[in-house]
């Protein structure tokens, strides 16, 4: 019989700490499950950091090369502007030694049909055979005259 004394001591022993343990479980829990989030999170969004601070690089990289790129043009700017500066002042130069054409007024023109008749008074036919009477010369080279 003491068997089954026993038995029931070591029953109600477990039932005795069977609450304790589920507390325990259930405190154990309510912290494990913060902890557990706390790391998920932190496991994630370290990851998304990485990811935005390589891109953040990436495109301070592109900045950087594109400012470059610009100062260089701008620089290439200056140069063609000074030597397109130093061509025209040798232009302006030059332009200012040659002789400027005469005027339309001063340039030999083709007599007009009074200046013809006048030569074929003075006799010099000539010169009336080489223009035609209207001052144009001939369109129609098969022509008879």
């Amino acid at each position: 019989m003491l068997r089954p004394t026993a038995t029931l001591k070591f029953a109600d022993a477990v039932a005795d700490v069977a609450p304790m343990n589920a507390y325990t479980a259930l405190l154990a829990g309510l912290l494990a499950t913060p902890l557990a989030t706390f790391g998920a999170c932190h496991w994630w969004y370290q990851r998304k950091l990485t990811e935005r601070e390589a891109q953040s690089q990436k495109i301070e990289k592109a900045r950087q090369f594109t400012s470059e790129q610009v100062r260089q043009a701008r620089k290439q700017i200056e140069k063609l502007q000074q030597e397109m500066a130093a061509l025209q002042a040798k232009l302006a130069a030059a332009q200012a030694q040659t002789p400027r054409p005469r005027p339309a007024a001063d340039l030999p023109h083709a007599p007009s049909a009074l200046d013809l008749t006048v030569a074929l008074a003075a006799g010099d036919a000539q010169h009336a055979k080489r223009m035609p009477v209207d001052g144009f010369a001939d369109t129609e080279p098969m022509s008879v005259p």
